[in-house]
């Protein structure tokens, strides 16, 4: 999957990305400038997305996995 841009403006939108993430067993990464983390791990969320503008890529070889992905987060893309 290609990298998508997405914006969580409150703790609130963290906390639900976050367990839209959790519910697929697949690594999903966040890419800040150049740090990069894991979009599961809430300590790592909360200290770069509140209001910045970051990028997420699901690594998954499953496209209908990858496209149920883009459908749940299609709420937070910019």
């Amino acid at each position: 999957m290609k990298k998508t841009r997405i914006k969580l403006n409150s703790p609130e939108e963290i906390a639900e990305f976050i367990k839209i993430c959790d519910s697929y067993i697949s690594n999903i990464r966040i890419y800040h400038g150049q740090i990069q983390l894991d979009a599961k791990s809430i300590i790592g969320m909360y200290s770069i997305s509140d209001g910045n503008c970051v990028e997420v890529r699901m690594d998954s070889v499953d496209e209908s996995e990858k496209a149920s992905f883009q459908v749940r987060i299609r709420k937070f893309m910019v």
